[in-house]
């Protein structure tokens, strides 16, 4: 996405899928084995709330690491992207009214030509 903008119409469907996900906040280090669930975070005397909602398995041997790593991703995301989301339309909302409050190049060019009385258009 680079060269893209992102579109009210790309964050109505991220924000879709977060509404339809599982309750977070998500623990992503639930491990048994090489495998790490993700699920509702592990309260202070080590007990489990609520189900498991998948499983991040790792690399292998070349890799043992990686399903800590794609855990941790995933868990994460599940509370950093209805945040962002948010964040994203509040800076938009921002820019769009900034936007509207500019004058348009062609009136400022005519406030300098007729000066006082129209200096409340220069920014």
């Amino acid at each position: 996405m680079s060269d893209e903008t992102i579109t009210d119409e790309y964050l109505d469907r991220l924000q879709a899928i977060c509404d339809a996900a599982t309750e977070g906040p998500w623990d992503g280090v639930i491990s048994t084995g090489c495998v790490r669930y993700l699920g509702r975070p592990i309260d202070s005397r080590g007990l489990q709330h609520g189900d498991y909602i998948a499983a991040a398995h790792g690399g292998g041997d070349d890799d043992p690491g990686r399903d800590v790593n794609n855990a941790e991703f995933i868990a994460e995301s599940r509370t950093a992207l209805p945040l962002l989301v948010a964040e994203i339309r509040r800076l938009k909302g921002m820019l769009a009214w900034k936007e509207a409050q500019q004058v348009p190049q062609e009136v400022r060019d005519f406030a300098k030509k007729f000066g006082d009385g129209f200096s409340f258009l220069e920014e």
